[in-house]
């Protein structure tokens, strides 16, 4: 146990089973700075302390925040992360590589934020403004309810459903999604995000602003994708969009959204009579220019234009595309 007013430099490991506790005996914080943490072991800080850490670097078993930190630099990876009170924030990068549980207190972190929960639901209520933002729940889904910005990229990669119960996502990077076959619904109408892409089961995307397809594409391995900007922005494909056998809505009505479509890449919906695409009261164009958008021509088989809502029939092998300027039936 370390009492205030104790200094912490240089090298400190925790064994397996072990426990550094700082806690409050005398006046004025413990002094932590140019330390490296390492070992299976337990960090706490008990509640009523300060704890402040500078230049600081560490891998430890727990974290444990009952008092107050501030990591103001450096990189600290824990396997768990447990917070009853208190605070913890400052511009240094935290890593959880095991289980994250917030039950009390204020997390405010602002460096680079990366959270894993090994197993089962990671529930990620907190509002943070962080330089970059990776949460990642393998076995199970993730939710997320608080009001976040981030300033870099964020990635969200989960087994069992990525969801919003309140709160707003601010992406200001690429948000990446590796979550095959899991639905993804983030559906809050102030959520902003700059430019998505990834793997997803069912993907439902609102964007208070406007809205980009990286150019990695979206797959959503034969579910449905609605992806809905409703601000007064563009939505831009820059990759393609595979619905394989689900729906395919990118943008909405124009009551929702009101700026242009670019369309340089590919949209692909399967054999389902409810596969489409939709443009309503939108003006389409590509990387060169004007496009074209499908005739009600004849083909093989039925497609219709209907204003700027594009459909096609069931009976198909694969969808229509729309590639540079053109339009292609299915094949």
């Amino acid at each position: 146990s370390v009492q205030n007013g104790n200094a912490i430099e240089g090298g400190l490991f925790i064994g397996a089973g072990g426990e550094l506790r700082l806690s409050q005996q005398f006046a004025g914080p413990p002094s932590i700075s140019n330390a490296a943490f390492s070992g299976p072991g337990k960090l706490t800080v008990a509640s009523g302390v300060t704890a402040n850490f500078s230049n600081s670097t560490g891998t430890l078993g727990q974290l444990v925040v009952e008092g107050t930190v501030g990591w103001a630099a450096g990189t600290l990876t824990v396997g768990d992360y447990f917070q009853s009170g208190g605070s913890f924030g400052g511009a240094g990068g935290l890593t959880v590589t095991n289980g994250f549980a917030n039950t009390s207190g204020v997390f405010a972190p602002t460096g680079a934020l990366s959270i894993t929960q090994a197993a089962g639901n990671l529930l990620f209520n907190e509002s943070v403004a962080v330089s970059s933002l990776s949460l990642s729940a393998p076995t199970g889904g993730i939710t997320m309810g608080g009001a976040s910005t981030v300033s870099g990229n964020l990635a969200l990669s989960a087994g069992g459903g990525i969801s919003q119960t309140g709160g707003s996502l601010v992406a200001n990077g690429v948000t990446t999604f590796n979550a095959p076959g899991s639905t993804v619904n983030l559906s809050q109408g102030s959520n902003n995000f700059n430019i998505i892409q990834g793997s997803t089961g069912a993907l439902t995307i609102v964007d208070g602003n406007s809205l980009a397809v990286g150019a990695s594409g979206i797959n959503s391995n034969n579910n449905n994708v609605n992806l809905s900007a409703t601000g007064i922005g563009n939505t831009t494909l820059l990759g393609n969009i595979n619905a394989g056998t689900g729906t395919d809505h990118a943008a909405d009505s124009a009551d929702r959204q009101r700026g242009s479509s670019a369309v340089p890449s590919t949209f692909s919906c399967g054999r389902s009579s409810r596969s489409s695409l939709r443009r309503a009261s939108m003006a389409w164009s590509t990387s060169s220019g004007s496009g074209t958008r499908p005739s009600a021509a004849s083909t093989s088989l039925a497609r219709r234009a209907v204003g700027s809502s594009i459909s096609r029939d069931r009976g198909t092998t694969s969808g229509w595309s729309h590639s540079a300027s053109r339009w292609s039936a299915p094949t």
